[in-house]
């Protein structure tokens, strides 16, 4: 019985420094808050069902709200999958695994690190796009203005829509 309650406690202490590194990871981006659930994840309220409560903010009206489920363990069936994947992904390329069993949602795998990255990339853009609409509505308006508001305009709604 001891040796249960050694293997408990160990397993939350790996949890919690789990927690902690995602955590780490999550807030290196300017964008992004990162904070642990009361209790990780133990309760009944819905609002805390996680182990981690991540914030993104893309731009004042692109925000983006994630639930993290954290686990770690000493083997994953999809780790040796993974693996192989990174070894035969080019340097230019983001390994990008998807995952589906049947009659279930479709995931993908990817690094934090990449996603935040992509998301990263998104934000840039949305900067970009809205620095030059508060440079276009300061000039007269020309066909060129127009051109750019455009464009300018489309690249928020694609990234929107990510």
């Amino acid at each position: 019985m001891v040796d249960h309650v050694k293997q408990g406690k160990a397993a939350k202490v790996k949890g919690t420094l789990g927690e902690k590194m995602t955590s780490d990871i999550v807030e290196k981006f300017s964008f992004a808050d990162c904070f642990k659930q009361p209790g990780s994840g133990s309760g009944k309220n819905p609002k805390y069902k996680s182990d981690l409560y991540i914030r993104l903010k893309l731009s004042e009206d692109l925000k983006i709200e994630l639930k993290s489920e954290n686990k770690f363990y000493k083997h994953m069936a999809i780790f040796p999958i993974w693996k192989k994947l990174k070894a035969e992904t080019l340097i230019n390329y983001i390994p990008v695994m998807t995952l589906k069993e049947n009659n279930s949602d479709t995931l993908i795998a990817l690094k934090l690190q990449d996603f935040l990255g992509i998301l990263e990339s998104c934000k840039y853009k949305i900067d970009r796009a809205e620095k030059e609409n508060i440079i276009i509505n300061n000039q007269e308006d020309t066909r060129a203005k127009r051109e750019i508001k455009f464009f300018a305009n489309r690249i928020l709604q694609e990234v929107k829509k990510v």
